[in-house]
């Protein structure tokens, strides 16, 4: 496979069939230095020999595609690894309002500890506004529910802006806003003090029935974003929910005294069913359900 040129090692990749240029691999240069080509390919050996992964999943930057491009020909040319048993997931870039990519005040670019600190300024300037008492360990959690959730809600591949006021809003398609419904969910749940069960029989309100469907949507919603290998499927997914569990709370009162026990029942079932849906989605995400917000 490996043939010298200019004094460097490199192996080549080209088809008959490519219409764009394919640069060859670079084992080695022409200094005799190991190069990323040369480790990325040991990695895929060491990985099949100790692993024997049915597929191997890359997830770097998007610009990085024609590097793992090369890399999947290379180990199928020399056969330890089967191309189209590999995947490259190319993500965009975080960018600011000007739509290059973010940067801090300084004019450095920014990296994730800058972006956390600046969502955690911008938490805790909201609950200021907001007259609430949040410990710093919550307002830490909100926080990077924000970042996290930005970043999940938008197509893997797509550049997106970042803009710390309007991800750390407690209301639209934010983390704190995920965050919030669980917690209010939470605290019906304490309020009830009952041990909840299935009711035998209870009509449903329309708002019952839309989130009973959304709920029920959940597993195909997970497969599909696995197939897809689509991290916005679930982050959307839990939007929807979230809307129509608000939606349920608002217009199907759930403890007030004037509500009939079997229909006070029904209702605490279904939250504890929304509540148990929306706490396996944002650990899927892997966000954090604060006590209080």
């Amino acid at each position: 496979m490996i043939y010298e040129d200019a004094g460097a090692q490199i192996i080549n990749l080209k088809r008959d069939t490519d219409t764009a240029p394919m640069p060859p691999y670079m084992w080695r240069d022409s200094r005799g230095a190991d190069t990323y080509d040369s480790t990325d390919l040991a990695a895929v050996y060491c990985r099949k020999k100790t692993d024997n992964p049915d597929t191997i999943i890359y997830f770097t930057d998007l610009r990085q595609s024609l590097h793992f491009e090369q890399l999947f020909r290379a180990a199928d040319i020399a056969g330890i690894y089967p191309y189209d048993k590999f995947e490259h997931i190319g993500y965009g870039t975080i960018n600011g309002k000007d739509g290059k990519p973010f940067k801090t005040r300084d004019g450095n670019a920014a990296g994730l500890d800058d972006i956390l600190d600046i969502a955690n300024d911008a938490v805790r300037a909201r609950v200021a506004e907001s007259d609430k008492k949040l410990d710093d360990e919550t307002i830490k959690t909100i926080a990077l529910a924000a970042v996290k959730f930005n970043d999940l809600i938008h197509d893997v591949k797509s550049d997106y802006i970042f803009e710390p006021t309007a991800i750390t809003s407690f209301e639209g398609k934010t983390g704190p806003y995920i965050l919030y419904t669980a917690v209010r969910l939470n605290s019906v749940l304490k309020r009830a003090d009952a041990q909840i069960a299935k009711p035998e029989s209870f009509e449903l309100s329309t708002e019952e029935r839309n989130l009973l469907i959304e709920i029920m949507d959940f597993e195909k919603t997970i497969l599909d974003a696995y197939e897809n290998r689509a991290t916005d499927m679930i982050a959307n997914y839990a939007y929807d929910l979230c809307q129509l569990t608000n939606n349920f709370y608002h217009n199907c009162p759930i403890l007030r005294d004037d509500i009939a026990p079997d229909i006070k029942a029904g209702r605490l079932y279904i939250a504890k069913l929304a509540l148990d849906t929306l706490s396996t989605a944002i650990n899927l995400m892997g966000l954090k359900i604060p006590a209080q917000m």
